[in-house]
């Protein structure tokens, strides 16, 4: 059945003359379209919140450890009373414990995180040593339970996560944009379909200039042609494997007064 098809296609091709708008000479004239735009917009965002999360969650991490090192080294230590006792609702399932103490005349209560240890030890109404520091009681926790500040690593870590994601998305866009700067054009046939989780992933079979014949895929699609259906794809010329359905949906072509 494929070798029936394949001279159907270069037929096919040799028949079709490719869009007009790919007469122009190359390096053509490529603009963003509305969901390029959008995605521009998307990884600028990404890129500059890893830049602002890593310095917002480095503050956050240097406060932790500045109150961990304060209560050990400056901290006072009273009696407390457990107020409640629970578990969070999620994956975790991680031990709190809500209590009250006095740091002179002054009440003062907070929810901690406690181990799973201690959690079975208390209840409503149970004594609990806390420590706390004079100068700001707000800053307080569990004697058994020192607050753990966050890892070094996880803003870091964070900011590389949203970086890598702006960076695959600016990626994106420029692959589709330098293949229609330069890429020829070039009619395929659908030659087949493959299941995917959000559709149809397309398999079609084109012709390059030298003749000799290549192949590329598209999707997932929802409603994807038929088998046997033509369809236009722009490949790299130095490069076949590099190829793509026609029209694109980041980038279009247009002239040097439509760039954006």
């Amino acid at each position: 059945m494929t070798m029936d098809r394949r001279p159907q296609a270069r037929e096919r091709q040799q028949d079709k003359t490719p869009p007009p708008e790919f007469d122009s000479a190359r390096p053509r004239w490529v603009r963003l379209t509305a969901s390029g735009k959008a995605l521009f917009a998307v990884a600028a965002l990404l890129l500059a919140g890893a830049l602002l999360s890593a310095l917002l969650l480095e503050a956050v991490a240097g406060r932790e450890r500045t109150q961990r090192r304060l209560l050990l080294e400056q901290g006072a230590d009273t009696q407390g009373v457990v107020i409640r006792v629970w578990r969070k609702q999620d994956d975790s399932r991680q031990p709190m414990v809500r209590y009250r103490f006095m740091a002179g005349a002054r009440a003062c209560e907070r929810e901690a995180k406690v181990t799973l240890r201690v959690w079975k030890g208390l209840r409503a109404g149970s004594p609990l040593p806390v420590r706390y520091l004079p100068a700001n009681p707000a800053v307080n926790c569990p004697r058994c339970c020192p607050p753990q500040p966050m890892p070094a690593a996880i803003p870091y870590l964070v900011a590389a996560g949203l970086a890598a994601a702006g960076s695959l998305a600016l990626l994106t866009i420029h692959r589709q944009r330098r293949l229609l700067e330069w890429g020829r054009p070039a009619s395929a046939l659908v030659t087949g379909h493959e299941a995917s989780q959000h559709g149809k992933i397309v398999r079609y079979e084109f012709t390059i200039l030298s003749g000799a014949a290549r192949k590329g895929k598209t999707g997932p699609e929802k409603q994807p042609p038929p088998i046997g259906s033509p369809l236009w794809v722009v490949y790299d010329p130095e490069d076949p494997g590099q190829n793509a359905r026609y029209p694109f949906s980041l980038v279009t072509l247009a002239g040097p007064d439509r760039l954006w």
